[in-house]
């Protein structure tokens, strides 16, 4: 009997908690100043906060993407050879954001470079989806016990309750 309540408290637990994105994502376009794709760009996408930085090359489609990058500020670069460098940010990705940074080059020599320091915030059009940050309070405060949902905190009516 104990292990039927379990179970069954396992099904409403599990269907009441979604599960939870802790990281976000960066994609984008690279075009020219005719929206042609640029294939074999490079771009880095730098966090500020923490010094890492992440490499890519754009696809035959002018597409590039960064999943799975830690919350923070981040600087996106493209080079391209017979274009201008150009670089935006500062950039805020929240835990799951999925931001789109598409980039247009301007073309030019090498050692010029466009920057893009002030912009409105980026918003996610891609998907709909509601998060909320937890304090570490909260987190220290929920009933788990070693990574495990801990059942001695949760209460199944019984037939007398009804």
């Amino acid at each position: 009997m104990r292990l039927l309540t379990i179970s069954i408290g396992f099904f409403l637990v599990s269907g009441i908690a979604p599960a939870q994105d802790t990281r976000g994502n960066i994609s984008g376009t690279v075009t020219d100043s005719q929206n042609a794709a640029i294939a074999g760009a490079a771009v880095v996408i730098a966090n500020k906060g923490t010094g890492t930085s992440t490499k890519l090359v754009t696809n035959a489609s002018g597409y590039y993407e960064a999943p799975l990058l830690l919350a923070g500020e981040y600087r996106v670069t493209v080079e391209n050879a017979g274009f201008k460098r150009s670089v935006r940010g500062p950039i805020t990705l929240a835990i799951g954001d999925r931001l789109q940074i598409d980039m247009q080059l301007e073309v030019g020599g090498t050692t010029e470079s466009v920057t893009i320091t002030s912009e409105a915030p980026m918003l996610d059009t891609n998907s709909v989806s509601s998060g909320r940050n937890m304090t570490n309070r909260e987190i220290m405060d929920l009933p788990v016990l070693g990574n495990t949902v801990s059942y001695t905190h949760l209460t199944l009516p019984t037939n007398r309750e009804v």
